[in-house]
């Protein structure tokens, strides 16, 4: 017998005769009408339905499309002969996900996509504020003079009484927490900057043995950094009207150290003349956020 099934979307889309057999000799001889645009089911006739039984439920169901209720059983509707529940196959949610709903249109075998919740993030820990020693940051102002011939930075300690800066403090760090490297940068010459630290090498397997920059350190390289000659072509740079403000502080820095019983005046100019007479230390000054760039304030 040859039973032509009713039309599905496996026809509209294939453009395909769906034909259920009872047996293959029943397809064979079916091929000898029809060769081609069939598809051949072989579907062993039920013996003990009659076709005419009142209740008797047509299959219409496609072949391509399978039924979803063969496929997943709820507890509720599940029989007493179903199939144990498949130890991959959960209903419930999951912890952290949540079950979607199939999309319109298609049966309950579709796939949930879960939802991910990502778990609230931990409040993030405040990093301890940057700090300045109170000697270098104006706090406790040095008296310290960057045009002497020796750096000599003092404090006062009373009414027109100072004294140097004790070894004590002069190693303690510069700044808290401490650093390695620095670049201190003065906005009156900022063509010479100040580089402390030149051993740093972020790639360096010795980097955590760098010793911290002291308070010391930053007073020293201040002054020989200002205490280099200026080149010719530093000074070629400059106009008229700045030569000669330049040349009036080194006759004055001269004189200075003379009175002191120093002749320096055969050093020629040093880039501590460019400062004209802002000659006083006065403050560093944190750059932005950075922890290696520094403001040199002179007064």
């Amino acid at each position: 017998m040859v039973a032509q099934l009713p039309q599905s979307p496996t026809k509209q889309l294939f453009d395909l005769d769906v034909v259920v057999v009872d047996s293959i000799e029943a397809m064979d001889s079916h091929l000898t009408t029809s060769l081609y645009n069939n598809v051949y089911i072989v579907h062993p006739p039920t013996p003990s339905i009659p076709p005419n039984y009142p209740n008797a439920i047509s299959y219409t169901q496609s072949p391509i499309i399978p039924n979803s209720n063969l496929y997943l059983l709820s507890p509720s509707n599940a029989g007493p002969n179903s199939l144990p529940a498949s130890p991959y196959h959960n209903n419930a949610a999951s912890p952290g996900f949540n079950q979607q709903q199939p999309p319109i249109g298609q049966s309950s075998f579709w796939p949930a996509s879960p939802s991910y919740h990502p778990l609230p993030l931990y409040p993030s820990i405040p990093s301890p504020p940057f700090q300045i020693h109170r000697h270098l940051d104006g706090e406790y102002p040095l008296i310290f003079d960057l045009s002497l011939p020796t750096s000599s930075p003092m404090v006062c300690v009373g009414p027109n009484h100072a004294i140097m800066l004790s070894d004590e403090v002069l190693n303690q760090p510069a700044t808290d927490p401490p650093i390695t490297h620095l670049q201190i940068i003065c906005d009156r010459i900022p063509q010479w900057p100040i580089h402390l630290g030149q051993g740093y090498n972020a790639l360096s397997p010795n980097l955590g043995s760098l010793p911290p920059i002291r308070v010391g350190d930053i007073l020293g390289a201040i002054w020989q950094n200002l205490h280099v000659q200026v080149s010719l072509e530093d000074w070629v740079k400059l106009n008229i009207a700045e030569g000669t403000e330049v040349a009036r502080a080194y006759t004055t820095r001269c004189r200075n150290a003379a009175s002191c019983g120093m002749m320096v005046d055969a050093e020629g100019v040093k880039r501590v003349d460019f400062l004209l007479k802002e000659i006083w230390f006065k403050e560093l000054v944190r750059i932005g956020e950075s922890y290696d760039q520094m403001l040199l304030v002179v007064a």
